[in-house]
């Protein structure tokens, strides 16, 4: 079974990747709350990361973030997390801007999260919002 957002995730890493930020690796999980990660490929972070990996997180309560963990990290955990604050389901072009800077080793963000909204809540229209951003995005080509 495929998960809901999947599109939309897989229509940020093709946006991503247009751009020529290199991606290592993605998934979207059916977890509660629902949530994905894309793992931006080494050779796109090494000047402004040195040799720690660089991931971006996005869950659908507090949308995108992302943080770093260090190859001498047991289990991957990521640390110096931030958060983007720029909503749940920002399109492609909005997102990668913010990419570049942090694969340039800028630090854009927040450290405490907004919570946009609470995955309990099936009746705020989320659902649908999340389905027609995977269709404008699959028909834009990814906003490419």
């Amino acid at each position: 079974m495929s998960a809901p957002h999947e599109t939309y995730l897989r229509a940020i890493v093709d946006a991503l990747e247009a751009d020529g930020i290199g991606v290592a690796d993605w998934f979207a999980d059916l977890n509660d709350p629902l949530d994905g990660a894309v793992e931006l490929a080494a050779t796109a972070t090494a000047a402004g990361w040195g040799d720690r990996s660089v991931w971006l997180g996005w869950t659908e309560e507090r949308g995108w973030y992302y943080g770093s963990c260090s190859p001498q990290a047991h289990g991957g955990e990521l640390t110096a997390i931030r958060y983007l604050a720029i909503g749940v389901l920002p399109r492609p072009a909005e997102l990668v801007p913010q990419v570049r800077r942090i694969v340039a080793g800028d630090r854009p963000g927040y450290l405490t999260p907004t919570r946009y909204r609470y995955f309990e809540d099936d009746e705020d229209g989320f659902a649908a919002q999340l389905a027609q951003a995977a269709v404008a995005d699959l028909a834009r080509g990814g906003d490419r």
